[in-house]
């Protein structure tokens, strides 16, 4: 079952191919234990002889068969809604990357979750294209309740680790013109993910989930667009700053009046990207992304 799990197959398509293996002298079955492996021998060697080397079955940590897909499925996502409105077929993207339709949707509701993706009338998922509009609402959520969630967050979170954001932050800033956009990425996980996440009012973290859009569609300009991204993370940086420094400080209602106030200047820096984005050529978009009809 195991592997089945960690190959994204069958059980059936698993025993085959155990027994072409056996059959082939490469493992050997233990009765009730499961199979080891002989390796190349001159001759075959008894199951009984191997008993003493059998271990005891231990747990084998899986990562879930939609991770293998999901950050490049995100990445043309996240890309293509900068442009225009799209739909995900869960058919292409069961032929594109040669996966079953489970995997499939099981990385279309992570979309989902984060916000990037949800589902019409007639089940089709839906990309919709960012506009001033939606930025305006995603921002206006993020007005109202992120200042809250770090209020009550920030105490919870252990001081080395609000440290270690300070001086990540402090070493980007310092470092502007040689920070990658993983440097960029981290900064901004720092302070809108770390430092809110012990929030107690799970109801309201969830909300703030459907607008990870706006953070993970800003990590997508900073690999593809850097000089339109850059133009205004530093300014962006110095607000996350003055953030961080009154968490360190243990003034969290003045960290919550300086992240309101980074939110409301951060809505004017994504307007101007997406103005300047409408001047760069269109990318290619995945078999799997496809222009909805009334478009």
């Amino acid at each position: 079952m195991q592997c089945a799990r960690a190959c994204g197959v069958s059980r059936a398509g698993v025993r085959q191919a155990f027994d072409l293996l056996e059959h082939e002298g490469r493992i050997a079955r233990i009765a009730r234990k499961g199979y080891i492996v002989v390796g190349a021998r001159r001759g075959r060697i008894h199951p009984t002889a191997l008993l003493p080397f059998v271990f005891p079955d231990l747990p084998i940590a899986v990562e879930p068969s939609w991770k293998r897909i999901y950050n490049e499925v995100e990445r043309a996502v996240a890309t293509g809604m900068l442009f225009r409105s799209l739909r995900v077929t869960e058919e292409g993207l069961a032929r594109h990357f040669a996966v079953s339709r489970t995997v499939v949707r099981e990385a279309l509701l992570q979309l989902s979750a984060n916000g990037l993706i949800s589902k019409d009338r007639a089940g089709h998922w839906t990309v919709e294209k960012v506009t001033p509009a939606t930025l305006r609402n995603l921002y206006e959520l993020r007005w109202l309740l992120e200042p809250s969630a770090l209020i009550d967050s920030a105490p919870r979170v252990p001081k080395d680790a609000i440290d270690a954001i300070w001086r990540r932050l402090k070493t980007t800033i310092a470092h502007f013109r040689q920070a990658s956009s993983a440097d960029l990425d981290r900064i901004e996980q720092d302070l809108h993910n770390t430092l809110v996440e012990q929030c107690r009012n799970k109801p309201l973290l969830r909300v703030l989930g459907q607008t990870r859009l706006l953070i993970i569609a800003t990590r997508h300009i900073f690999d593809g667009y850097p000089s339109i991204s850059q133009a205004y993370s530093k300014q962006s940086a110095l607000e996350h700053l003055q953030v961080v420094e009154r968490v360190r400080a243990g003034d969290y209602a003045g960290a919550g009046e300086a992240l309101a106030d980074h939110l409301h200047k951060s809505l004017d820096h994504w307007i101007r990207r997406l103005e300047n984005i409408a001047l760069v050529a269109e990318p290619p978009m995945p078999d799997f992304l496809l222009t909805p009809p009334n478009e």
